[in-house]
C-alpha cells in the first residue's frame, strides 16, 4: 500500500476517511437498532411522549446511519478503483461530493472500464437490485424530509406474547417488520 500511496496519495487518503466513516456510521447503526429494540420490549406500542420520541431518534438514525454506511462504502470502493483504473474512476476534487454507492454502482457497471467480469460488480448488483435496499431508500427518504411515518401494530388473538407485524406507513409503500415481541429477529431490516 506504502507504493500505491505516493502513486495516488488523494485516493489512499480518500479510501482511509470513507473507511472509518463506514465503521462510524455501522456502529451507530447497529447502537440505534439496540436501543430502538429495548425501548419497544420495554414500552411496547404505546410508549409515553418522550420514550416516543427516544424511539422515533432511533429509528431515524438507524435508517440514516444504515443507508449512509452503504454511501461511505460505495465511496471507498471508487477510491480502490481509482488506484486500479484512475482512467475510468478520476479522483477529481470538485467531483467527489457527487460519488455515492448507487453512482459507483453504475460506474462499475459500465462498459468502458473492464469490471464487466468480476465479482464485485455482480455483489454490488445483488445488493443494489435488493427490495431490501429499495425499501430501506424509500424509508430513508421519506424520513430525511419529514417526521417519521406512522406505525400500526398489529395483534393477534390469543397469547400476549404473540403479535401481528408492524406496517410502516410512507406514501404507498408498506414496510413491514417483525412483531416487538419476536426477541429472535430485529425490527430493522438486516441486509441492505
Amino acid at each position: 500500500m506504502y507504493t500505491q500511496n505516493q502513486k495516488y496519495p488523494q485516493s489512499v487518503s480518500e479510501f482511509s476517511y470513507a473507511w472509518m466513516a463506514v465503521k462510524y456510521r455501522f456502529c451507530s447503526c447497529f447502537e440505534s437498532n439496540k436501543n430502538f429494540t429495548k425501548s419497544v420490549k420495554k414500552f411496547g406500542d404505546g410508549p409515553p411522549p418522550f420514550e416516543r420520541y427516544i424511539q422515533e431518534k432511533e429509528l431515524f438514525h438507524f435508517f440514516i446511519n444504515g443507508y449512509s454506511t452503504l454511501d461511505c462504502f460505495g465511496y471507498a470502493l471508487y477510491m480502490v478503483a481509482s488506484i486500479i483504473k484512475p482512467a475510468s474512476f478520476p479522483v477529481e476534487p470538485p467531483k467527489l461530493k457527487h460519488i455515492y454507492f448507487l453512482n459507483t454502482c453504475e460506474k462499475f457497471n459500465s462498459i468502458e472500464n473492464s469490471f464487466q467480469n468480476d465479482r464485485i460488480k455482480d455483489e454490488l448488483n445483488l445488493v443494489k437490485d435488493s427490495e431490501t435496499f429499495e425499501d430501506w431508500k424509500t424509508i430513508r427518504q421519506a424520513l430525511i424530509h419529514r417526521i417519521s411515518p406512522g406505525r400500526t401494530f398489529h395483534r393477534t388473538v390469543g397469547s400476549i406474547r404473540q403479535r401481528g407485524k408492524t406496517t410502516w406507513n410512507i406514501d404507498c409503500l408498506l414496510y413491514t417488520s417483525p412483531s416487538p415481541r419476536d426477541r429472535t429477529r430485529s425490527r430493522m431490516p438486516s441486509s441492505a
